[in-house]
């Protein structure tokens, strides 16, 4: 699970999860403060420049449409 949270600049503020755990080093701090699609954006969840589909309901709730958006996704689990 990757759970993250940003401010109304649409900087991250809160970063944690499976997409950046690394044993090595707590690269989580290194994410704080930056621009949520640049850091998914070099997480590899989409390619340069374009908007994940997972966060497009972010402008949603930033912009008032709406309160909240919660997503579930998994990923290697095949289900019949």
């Amino acid at each position: 699970m990757t759970m993250f949270t940003v401010d109304i600049k649409r900087r991250v503020t809160m970063l944690e999860g499976a997409l950046i755990w690394d044993a090595a080093c707590d690269k989580s701090r290194w994410y704080v403060g930056m621009d949520v699609y640049d850091v998914f954006n070099r997480l590899g969840s989409a390619p340069e420049g374009q908007i994940p589909p997972f966060l497009e309901p972010l402008e949603s709730v930033l912009t008032g449409k709406a309160t909240a958006d919660y997503q579930e996704h998994e990923i290697g689990r095949h289900f019949s």
